[in-house]
């Protein structure tokens, strides 16, 4: 890539004709001029014929403009357009919607004036005259033009001029007397002068508007050549094309009827951005350099003379500064405005963001608070008149406003906002109270108001959802947080079997499934052991039956202190403590739940989630069209339907207290702040488990310039944690925190225990029962068994793992009645024998000889037979001598009731009878 210099000649002729002799030996595919609108006009005039790309830059007067026609032509100037879009940007801010243009003609079609023209010609603006003054015009005559707009309702006046004929102007208009605190002057940086002289004709406060751009053309040059470089080096098959050898001369000049985009390096040089010496180097689509960074200068007079001062500056869509009341922006020829600029703000209250409350009853008006007023008319009309008479200080006899007082976050944040950004408002309830939402095609509450203009913004606990966002703007959020349910804390109703809540149904029943298997594989352990109590073992006294397994593990297990059997065998033994260990936990974790039931019976019926099917069953607030009836819609329409309707939040937390309603599904935050202030004693539950995504934002009318200034301060508020200490400030008490049982409540009550008394009742009755099947067991089974043959299985020792008290009755030589006791008792009280009732140790000593005689007679027949078996299998088995002449012995059958007389006969009697 090479270049080539020159120094343009004097005048138009003599530049082309340099310019021809040096494309005559050289091949060139771009263009570069620095200069005065002559040399500019006369390069791009002979480049547009060779269709090669120009980049220039044009040292034009303010009066001066020279439309090129070189569709190839990259001006490192910015477009008048520009200046146009910035100018609307700050009229907007401002809601300056009504002004008067008055445009040079001899630079009317710079671009400026179609540009913001095209830009004020939504509904919310209003043109109301374009003046189009020449140069060439007399004073007289600019005096006659400007006399028509004494009468229009607009103070506000654009200038776009250059700076002699702006000085004009503004004469003729201080003599008609139109430069007064209720107009307002706007100059575009073509009318700017700094001359001090000039500046006497401009009346104070005059607002300069300009292009923030301060160009070094060395500067300038040099990053102009790297943007060339940047955009062939970002495109190697350019600097390929671009290698070949093609001279265009001037003798055979084409008008090339072709689209800019058609050539490959203009595209290029439009595509790339750099950024270097001035700043960000870009061109638009236009070819123009791309800038969106103005300045607004105020001229102030300091004691000497007027003199511009800096106030504010417009980088993109960020204004500063955010609200400007001088120049004024009267909207009637009667009005003026003085101080801040001021912003009509809707509010909606709701607790703790925006609290409302009576004035001060002695001076009726609010002295810590925000002043909020409440309008008697939903007419937007009405509504503005009744803030201007507010605002005027005007007091009517129909009252159409009501002053009360407003405080909460969300104020607390707008009045920040307003110190910050230097802005006044006045705060207004909307009068149906509700947020918006669409019914029958049209939308009420704040939504409507920010619609049709009735306020400029709106704050409050406003939720950002999708189906607001369609017809308005939201700034970014303030608030973060997601939804729940406010429910009445009821007790919980107690049933008979409370005792037995610690533990599932089915625990229960595994409980005592697993008790009663343990015992069976006991018994039977001990039962088949060589070393367990049994009658076939080592023959111990007692038998380990089942009944004996089953008292030892539900001993264990309810923690009884009675006498239980210990079994000897060892599989019996680690079994029994095997179930020892469970039953240790089991105890333990019965006591744990047991308590906790006993700490929590009083904390009402506590809901999991949104999806908890129990909400059905119950009555459930809903206020219409808010954020959280949209989400309920979506995950559960049947609760959405069957939801109640509550006019506010607050109301809605009334009627939960008044029993009216069960349940409030609504913001969290809000629910959480009203069950501690509402309700203090925090007999309103919330649910913890907060669904769905929910967003606080303020509220603008759609495509509202004071969305991007205030949305980066709240940004700003975030970063620096203002925000958080705020809702620190109102949320601090908003928790139950020291929600504690007091002692009544953790007492047990006789309903709990009424399971316990039923269950004792029911086991005295299932006694009863027992006792009667043992009557007919031992009336009619019993005698029934004992006439079964000696080998039957009922008469064997298998019978005594179930019970040994059934096999002694049917094995037992004699069978005393039942009633043998009671006859006994009777009879003693018969014979008047009082004292044998009393006399136990006797009583006890008879029965205790009583029976160690009948164990030595027992022990002693065993002997008997056993001896005879033993004689009698080894005659058996010819082990007898056969020489033996002792005859054999005689078996005799004794009946088992005179054993005992026989036996004592034989045996010999002891020495002291």
């Amino acid at each position: 890539m090479y270049g080539e210099a020159m120094v343009a000649q004097g005048d138009f002729y003599d530049t082309v004709t340099s310019m021809c002799s040096m494309l005559e030996s050289r091949s060139f595919h771009l263009l570069i001029v620095f200069g005065n609108t002559t040399t500019v006009h006369s390069v791009n005039v002979m480049a547009q014929y060779l269709d090669i790309p120009v980049i220039g830059y044009s040292r034009q007067a303010d009066d001066e403009f020279f439309q090129l026609h070189h569709p190839l032509y990259l001006s490192l100037m910015p477009s008048k357009a520009h200046l146009a879009e910035g100018l609307a940007r700050l009229m907007s801010v401002n809601y300056w919607y009504r002004y008067t243009m008055v445009i040079q003609e001899e630079i009317k079609d710079d671009g400026f004036h179609v540009e913001l023209k095209s830009l004020t010609q939504t509904q919310n603006w209003d043109i109301e005259e374009e003046l189009i003054i020449s140069n060439t015009a007399t004073d007289n005559e600019i005096a006659n033009q400007l006399v028509p707009i004494g009468n229009n309702n607009s103070r506000i006046f654009v200038l776009h001029t250059s700076a002699h004929l702006a000085m004009r102007i503004l004469d003729q208009a201080n003599r008609l007397h139109f430069t007064g605190q209720e107009f307002a002057w706007i100059v575009t940086e073509n009318a700017y002068t700094r001359n001090t002289k000039d500046l006497q004709h401009f009346p104070p406060g005059t607002l300069a508007f300009m292009l923030n751009l301060a160009l070094n053309e060395d500067e300038l040059l040099k990053d102009t050549m790297t943007l060339i470089t940047t955009a062939i080096k970002e495109r190697r098959h350019l600097g390929s094309s671009m290698s070949l050898n093609q001279k265009k001369g001037c003798w055979h000049l084409q008008n090339h009827e072709k689209s800019p985009m058609d050539n490959k390096l203009y595209k290029a040089l439009i595509d790339t951005t750099i950024y270097g010496l001035t700043g960000s180097l870009k061109f638009d689509t236009g070819g123009y350099l791309n800038i969106s960074s103005f300045k607004v200068r105020n001229l102030v007079f300091d004691g000497r003379g007027n003199v511009w001062r800096d106030i504010g500056c417009i980088q993109g869509d960020d204004v500063r500064p955010f609200g400007i009341i001088w120049p004024g922006d009267a909207s009637s020829p009667d009005s003026k405005t003085q101080g801040r600029k001021r912003y009509r703000v809707v509010t909606n209250p709701v607790q703790p963001f925006v609290m409302q409350e009576a004035p001060h009853k002695d001076y009726q008006r609010c002295v810590t608070d925000t002043t909020c007023l409440k309008l008697f008319s939903k007419d937007k009309a009405k509504t503005i008149a009744a803030i201007r008479d507010y605002e005027q200080q005007i007091y009517r006899e129909n009252k159409t406003y009501e002053i009360h007082c407003c405080r909460g976050l969300a104020i607390d944040l707008l009045n920040k906002l307003a110190s910050d950004l230097d802005f006044d408002f006045t705060l207004f309830i909307v009068q149906d109270e509700t947020y918006g939402r669409k019914v029958n095609g049209s939308w009420n509450g704040m939504v409507r108001d920010l619609m049709d203009g009735t306020a400029h913004f709106a704050v409050g606990a406003f939720s950002i959802t999708r189906v607001r966002s369609e017809v308005i703007d939201f700034t970014d959020p303030y608030f973060f947080s997601g939804f729940s349910i406010l429910y009445s804390e009821k007790t919980r109703e107690t049933n008979m079997d409370a005792f037995l809540e610690p533990f599932a149904l089915q625990v229960w029943f595994a409980i005592f499934v697993s008790a009663t298997l343990s015992a069976i594989a006991m018994a039977l352990f001990e039962w088949n052991s060589p070393f367990g109590l049994n009658p076939w073992g080592r023959k111990r006294k007692s038998n380990y039956t089942l009944a004996s397994g089953l008292t030892m593990v539900y001993s264990v297990l309810f923690g009884h202190t009675v006498k239980t059997k210990s079994p000897k065998a060892w599989p019996s033994k680690v079994m029994q403590n095997f179930w020892a260990f469970a039953a240790i936990f089991i105890i333990a974790s019965y006591t744990a739940n047991l308590a906790a039931f006993i700490a929590g019976k009083h904390a009402g019926i506590d809901y999991t989630d949104i999806g908890d099917s129990r909400l059905l069953d119950i009555r459930i607030g809903l206020l219409p069209g808010s954020a959280v009836g949209g989400f309920l819609e979506k995950i559960s329409s049947k609760l959405y339907a069957m939801s109640t309707a509550v006019p506010t939040t607050d109301t809605a937390i009334e009627m939960i207290i008044g029993e009216k309603i069960d349940a409030y599904l609504g913001d969290y935050p809000i629910l959480d702040y009203a069950r501690a202030h509402l309700a203090p004693r925090c007999e309103l539950k919330l649910l913890l488990k907060i669904f769905g995504d929910d967003r606080y934002g303020f509220g603008l009318p759609k495509g509202s310039p004071l969305k991007v200034a205030l949305s980066r301060k709240i940004l700003e508020y975030h970063q620096n944690s203002q925000i958080e200490d705020l809702i620190d400030v109102h949320f601090a008490d908003s928790q139950c925190y020291k929600q504690r049982i007091s002692q009544q409540e953790s007492s047990l009550e006789v309903t709990h225990h009424a399971g316990l008394f039923v269950m004792m009742c029911v086991g005295i009755m299932i006694g009863i029962v027992v006792l009667f099947i043992e009557h007919g067991v031992f009336k009619w089974l019993v005698p029934y068994y004992r006439m079964k043959p000696g080998a039957s299985f009922w008469k064997s020792s298998h019978v005594m793992f179930f019970s040994q008290r059934l096999h002694r009755s049917i094995t037992s030589a004699e069978l005393l009645s039942a009633h043998e006791s009671a006859r006994e008792l009777i009879g003693l009280v018969k014979n008047r024998e009082f004292a044998r009732l009393f006399q136990k140790s006797t009583i006890r000593k008879n029965k205790l000889a009583d029976m160690a005689k009948t164990k030595r007679i027992n022990r002693n027949f065993y002997d008997i037979v056993e001896k005879a078996k033993w004689l009698h299998e080894m005659r058996e088995m010819n082990l007898m001598d056969d020489g033996d002449d002792d005859p054999p012995p005689t078996i005799i059958e004794i009946p088992l009731k005179d054993l005992g007389a026989k036996i004592d006969s034989i045996l010999p009697k002891p020495a002291d009878e």
